[in-house]
């Protein structure tokens, strides 16, 4: 029997979720750690709550909906058993209340873990991206010479390309508060480019999460495929005779 080796990255629809929605959730917490650190120089008072309500929702969706989303799906990747069942659970249950009681939700080292996220969001968006192409070139509806590109591929660029410029906005924004406070020029924090930040950070998120769809199926952990192989090699075994020979 052929069989996917287990060791290779993001070998089932469970991993692949649960390093998704991690990498989504480091993602929105930077973000909005990042985003914080600028509501103070906004000068009206209105568009700080805007630009604070939209931080704090995604901050919620983060810390209490992607994390320990991601961590339960990684956790009970393959063909887990009971116990590890409930280990998911308990981790999904403890990291957001760890992460808030330990304030690691609003430390300012997130934001240095927000471009290596990042860096894995767009390849995750890459890889299910070229693994809907292998699925049409293979399926017999797709005789045309050329890959064209279906609403799908066409959001989810439009999506990478929002965040990319939102991206670019918003650390410029940030350089110039930067040289502001320095005395070198620049001016207040802008609460466009905050809410800019914000939006881009929702837009890679979703582009990230569109890809699941083309994941593939569920593989077995090492543990129930030595199982299946114990299985499999008993019932090869000829059966006992009953029989007495005279």
């Amino acid at each position: 029997m052929t069989r996917m080796p287990l060791h290779a990255p993001f070998v089932n629809r469970h991993a692949r979720a649960g390093v998704s929605f991690l990498a989504v959730a480091v993602i929105l917490a930077a973000t909005c750690v990042s985003v914080g650190l600028a509501i103070p120089g906004i000068a009206s008072a209105g568009w700080r709550s805007t630009v604070q309500v939209g931080s704090d929702v995604l901050g919620f969706a983060a810390v209490w909906i992607a994390l320990p989303l991601g961590a339960y799906l990684l956790v009970t990747s393959g063909s887990p058993r009971p116990s590890r069942r409930a280990l998911a659970v308990g981790v999904a249950v403890a990291l957001p209340i760890l992460a808030e009681w330990s304030g690691a939700a609003d430390s300012p080292f997130l934001i240095m873990l927000a471009l290596a996220a990042a860096v894995g969001g767009y390849a995750l968006i890459g890889l299910g991206l070229s693994e809907q192409r292998r699925q049409r070139s293979r399926s017999d509806a797709m005789d045309a010479p050329f890959a064209v590109v279906t609403p799908r591929e066409a959001v989810t660029g439009t999506l990478v390309l929002a965040h990319a410029t939102s991206f670019l906005l918003w650390w410029v924004g940030v350089g110039f508060d930067l040289a502001g406070t320095l005395g070198l020029g620049g001016g207040d924090a802008s609460p466009l480019g905050a809410l800019l930040a914000l939006l881009g950070a929702a837009c890679l998120s979703t582009a990230i999460l569109m890809q699941l769809r083309s994941a593939g199926p569920d593989l077995p952990a090492q543990s129930d495929w030595d199982e299946q192989d114990s299985e499999a090699a008993e019932a090869a075994l000829p059966e006992p005779s009953t029989t007495m020979t005279p």
